[in-house]
């Protein structure tokens, strides 16, 4: 049986006074049928449109809930919006995740209208979206969001200005009010007001209550940017169409996205997002959760007018000058060799080699194959009875072939060790090599699948220590406490001495665990983003325990890991079935001038299997899974200790 698509898709010129109308809106909602249409030959496609009067808040919540919600398990449904953006002040209780204390809305046809000379709101508030997916994620359905507007970063429209072309920015702002946002509105007038009391809020945190559906959202700007239209044509649709049409819509939702981020880059101050909730490998899955499935990752290559060919990945990913490149064209599947000429945070400038660098089409777009790029250099120590077992041949050759393992003869030089136990190959650190870190491989099993799961064990752990160790040592505007970082247990604090913190566990039935809130703040003068990542004993890193990955925040302002919600842990069977000490994990803050959501998401991985175990499951920590202007980044390490109890 064929999967269904349900598309959804609401477009807003005809806004009413005191609304400025727009003029491009029904044209993306138009562009965005044509591109749903075309995906008749992989799905059964059902499409609803709501434009102008029909864009009432009632009715965009009806459809939602009826058309949307016709979507079974494996069939996806789509919400695309293009119109006006606002915010509106946040009812104190949303804080914790909202750092600006504002919700973003969308302005519906009657979003805004004057009764008795006074305005009456009925936005649709980034919160009452968030109720609306939890409900239709109840199906298992693939989500997916699309917001052209303002504000859309968690959920307008402004930027390249020519003569004779109009430009309209998708933006509602209160011009009577401090802040520019629409004041409070009264709890009941959400639409889960009566389903979720602000008691049961304040007692057992919103975002508990506020469940967050498994879905995929791609926004035009930031939550505190515009979003343009240019000409009648919204400028993140006209470039997320465009894209689509060139492969066919054949492409991942990470390609996808720093795609249209590459093209605008520059030209206008408005930063396309990408949010994953839930799996987060939906991240390189195809668009609309086709076949295309990207099994590695790939940067993005594209033409800028300005700066010539650009990677989409800079610095925070560890790129370096003069690293030369494998490209694919995405069309036609031509290979060419590239090289790196300049960093930058979130992005590389590269010339092709050869003669293809002045010969190549502006328009055409590259994948950069990232495996053997990112990673730190690993010294493997592999004992001398292995290299004397015939079976160990096909994993020797392949630590000689690999750019970022390699092979040393001295133990004490060492950051991993491959030792023989008995029948088995164990991979264990040079302090104890008697216990292995991963499940062991018997040697019968190196002559097959073996060699190549202890080559993944170990590349896994190079990308990981890179994000461990990730440090800009030519940083100089930042400093690794321009973002502090305050750890509780409950409400009392937690003293972090020399970056380190220790914690003890507590007996929670017939288990050892605990739980922390952890808080970061900005003490700049300026606005800064900044995005918290969590590396497990298991050498999982998760970057998703602040809102959206990354957040802005403004001077003074302040974000909560996970909503404010705590952050559970538990003792890994492990440390008391081999005897470690402690558990040890990290939290790792990154802090930079410029957004890089994009590029944090690629750092994400899982944690391996335990030595104990065959199956890859989460431990410890419970984390859901998620003119030039002259930029820096820093960063900073908190290491976690928590001493085994049982000793």
């Amino acid at each position: 049986m064929r999967p269904q698509l349900f598309a959804l898709l609401v477009g807003i010129n005809a806004y009413k006074n005191p609304i400025t109308p727009l003029n491009g809106c029904i044209n993306d909602v138009q562009k965005m049928v044509s591109v749903l249409q075309e995906q008749n030959d992989y799905f059964d496609v059902h499409i609803k449109t709501l434009t102008d009067q029909q864009a009432l808040k009632d009715s965009i919540i009806t459809e939602f809930r009826n058309h949307l919600g016709m979507a079974k398990e494996n069939d996806t449904a789509i919400f695309y919006y293009s119109g006006h953006g606002t915010q509106e002040e946040a009812n104190p209780i949303f804080w914790s995740g909202e750092p600006d204390k504002k919700l973003e809305c969308l302005v519906c046809y009657d979003g805004v209208t004057i009764i008795n000379g006074k305005p009456k709101m009925n936005l649709l508030a980034d919160k009452e979206l968030r109720f609306l997916i939890g409900e239709l994620a109840e199906t298992n359905v693939h989500i997916v969001t699309i917001f052209d507007c303002c504000h859309s970063g968690t959920n307008t429209r402004n930027g390249l200005f020519s003569v004779g072309v109009e430009v309209l920015e998708r933006k509602v702002i209160h011009r009577e009010r401090l802040s520019m946002a629409f004041p409070e509105r009264a709890w009941s007038d959400f639409i889960f007001g009566e389903s979720i009391s602000q008691t049961a809020a304040l007692d057992g945190g919103i975002s508990t209550l506020l469940r967050e559906g498994s879905h995929v959202q791609m926004a035009a700007c930031q939550n505190d940017e515009s979003a343009y239209e240019v000409a009648g044509e919204g400028v993140f649709t006209k470039n997320l169409v465009e894209i689509l049409g060139r492969c066919n819509s054949n492409i991942s939702y990470h390609r996808l996205q720093s795609s249209i981020q590459s093209y605008l880059r520059h030209q206008f101050k408005q930063t396309p997002k990408i949010y994953v909730t839930g799996d987060h490998n939906q991240l390189f899955s195809g668009f609309l959760s086709k076949d295309t499935v990207e099994s590695e990752l790939y940067g993005n290559v594209t033409f800028h007018i300005d700066l010539g060919w650009v990677l989409d990945m800079g610095s925070l990913q560890g790129m370096m000058l003069k690293k030369e490149l494998l490209l694919e064209e995405q069309d036609s599947k031509t290979e060419y060799k590239a090289q790196i000429i300049s960093v930058a945070v979130t992005y590389s400038q590269i010339i092709f080699l050869n003669e293809a660098n002045g010969s190549l089409e502006t328009t055409k777009i590259f994948k950069a194959k990232i495996d053997g790029i990112i990673g730190c250099n690993l010294h493997i120590f592999v004992a001398p009875e292995i290299l004397n077992i015939s079976n160990a041949n096909s994993l020797i050759r392949a630590l000689q072939e690999s750019s970022k393992l390699h092979q040393i003869e001295n133990k004490s030089e060492a950051d991993y060790c491959l030792i023989q136990q008995n029948d088995a190959l164990l991979l264990t650190a040079p302090e104890r090599i008697d216990i292995p870190i991963v499940p062991k491989i018997l040697l019968k099993d190196l002559v097959s699948e073996g060699s190549i799961r202890m080559i993944h064990y170990l590349e896994h752990i190079s990308k990981f220590e890179l994000v461990k160790y990730l440090t800009n040592a030519g940083s100089f505007m930042l400093r690794p406490d321009t973002v502090s970082i305050q750890i509780f247990i409950e409400d009392t604090p937690v003293a972090i001495n020399n970056d380190e913190v220790v914690l003890n566990y507590q007996k929670i039935g017939d288990e050892w665990g605990g739980a922390i809130r952890v808080k970061i703040k900005n003490t700049s003068p300026k606005k800064l983003y900044a995005a918290l990542c969590y590396l497990s004993f298991n050498y999982g890193v998760f970057t998703r325990i602040l809102p959206t990955g990354v957040v802005g925040l403004e001077p003074g302002a302040e974000a909560w890991a996970l909503d404010g919600a705590p952050i559970d842990f538990k003792l890994e069977q492990e440390i008391t079935t081999l005897g470690y000490s402690e558990s040890t994990s990290y939290l790792k803050l990154l802090i930079s001038t410029e957004d890089f959501t994009q590029q944090l998401f690629t750092l994400t991985l899982d944690d391996l299997p335990g030595p104990l175990q065959e199956d890859i499951t989460s431990r410890g920590l419970t984390i859901p899974k998620e003119s030039e202007v002259v930029h820096d980044w820093t960063s900073r390490l908190i290491t976690i200790r928590m001493p085994n109890p049982e000793l």
